[in-house]
């Protein structure tokens, strides 16, 4: 067995923890791919295994709950992953369904350009969406962020307007 010490330089291999949940996703995303499965056919799946799937379970097995939470305040217990990239990502793809992709980029920018070096809270990054699309997005930030009522029916329209718009 190698000591990992060559030449008196230590070579550090990157790691990975592979679960059996990443690894049946990653075959997935890579069938897919060698099928000819590309372009709106690739991104609905991945977006269906690795964001909508996993917080679809999230909903029928312990509920919802409230995304924009501090990891300081949240029980040891909390499925914050799950909200976080889950529910999180599917606000930010309302968001981007319902003020348009060229708005959604700008806020973006405008948004680190404002904060570059410097403490944002949620809300800033609301205004600026606001900013960017000259609408008020209060009720939608507040759906997928700050309330716990999203319902698998309200995941899979969203979905499905998404994968609609590839």
């Amino acid at each position: 067995m190698s000591s990992g010490i060559s030449g008196g330089a230590a070579q550090l291999a990157p790691t990975r923890t592979i679960t059996p949940g990443w690894w049946r996703a990653h075959q997935r995303d890579r069938r897919a791919c060698a099928s000819g499965h590309s372009g709106a056919t690739a991104a609905t799946q991945s977006l269906n295994a690795w964001i909508v799937a996993p917080y679809l379970n999230q909903l029928q097995n312990a509920g919802d709950a409230v995304a924009d939470v501090s990891i300081f305040d949240q029980p040891v217990d909390s499925p914050l992953s799950t909200l976080a990239y889950g529910k999180g990502a599917l606000g930010f793809l309302a968001i981007r369904d319902a003020i348009g992709d060229a708005a959604f980029i700008e806020a973006l920018a405008a948004f680190a350009d404002a904060f570059r070096l410097g403490i944002a809270e949620p809300r800033d990054l609301l205004a600026a969406f606001e900013g960017a699309s000259g609408q008020e997005l209060d009720q939608l930030w507040s759906f997928w962020f700050e309330s716990a009522q999203t319902t698998p029916a309200d995941v899979q329209t969203l979905a499905a307007e998404i994968a609609a718009s590839l």
